[in-house]
């Protein structure tokens, strides 16, 4: 990635992080509710509700900590590896893999990757590849009676991979794209100044009135000719009434 798109990644980076931080104030608050065995009665059954507990209410106390401070962006990697590893705790005491939270850890990969810069942002992936990958044989160890599904951890591992692969690649497209509009857009601005370079330096008298008879452009020569000044916007029946 260019410096200068690493420039435009750097300039989108607060608001990105605002989004990524209301994202995770949220997911807090639901992963707070479900510590209540009333309300994930027949929904979600945990392996460690106690654990799940506490690792739901400080994921949801660091979040708002983090989204009332001013965060200034310069620490994405931090956030993320926060944010997978609290997330792989609670993926642990919910129950492993048929809990379904592993795909949890598809956000902060995603959004890791938008705001790294280069290879380093595949650590995510791999990272969350390791923490499932490993909670997943831990809770085989520990909860025996809990059946674990290997193929599922690797495919979803895989799943995180590719994620972070297409974001890379749909990011830096996107930010190439902005980048060329605005070179076109400073060039036709160049184009336009040059051209009206070109209209003052003529010895002819050039005048451009819109369909409402309105003066658009005018040139030094226009002027001469007039013996007045011709101010663009006034109508022309008040500059020049024989025309």
């Amino acid at each position: 990635m260019n410096t200068t798109t690493a420039e435009r990644i750097d300039s989108q980076r607060p608001r990105i992080l605002r989004l990524y931080n209301l994202y995770r104030v949220i997911l807090g608050f639901g992963l707070t509710l479900l510590t209540s065995s009333s309300l994930r009665e027949g929904v979600l059954s945990l392996s460690n509700p106690e654990v799940y507990a506490q690792a739901s209410w400080i994921y949801l106390f660091i979040n708002v900590l983090i989204a009332l401070s001013l965060h200034k962006g310069r620490r994405d990697i931090h956030l993320a590896v926060l944010d997978i590893t609290l997330l792989g705790i609670i993926f642990y005491a919910a129950g492993g893999i048929g809990s379904g939270f592993g795909n949890l850890l598809i956000i902060p990969v995603a959004i890791g990757n938008v705001l790294l810069h280069g290879r380093i942002g595949l650590l995510l992936p791999a990272m969350s590849s390791l923490v499932l990958i490993y909670l997943t044989f831990f809770l085989s160890l520990t909860h025996p009676y809990i059946g674990q599904n290997y193929l599922q951890a690797g495919v979803l591992g895989a799943i995180y991979f590719a994620v972070a692969l297409f974001v890379q690649r749909v990011t830096r497209r996107l930010y190439l794209s902005e980048i060329l509009a605005r070179e076109q857009a400073a060039s036709l601005a160049s184009l336009e100044q040059l051209n009206q370079l070109i209209i003052q330096r003529m010895r002819t008298g050039i005048m451009v009135v819109s369909a409402e008879n309105r003066i658009l452009t005018s040139n030094e020569a226009c002027s001469q000719m007039l013996d007045r000044d011709v101010p663009q916007g006034e109508r022309l029946d008040r500059i020049a009434p024989e025309l």
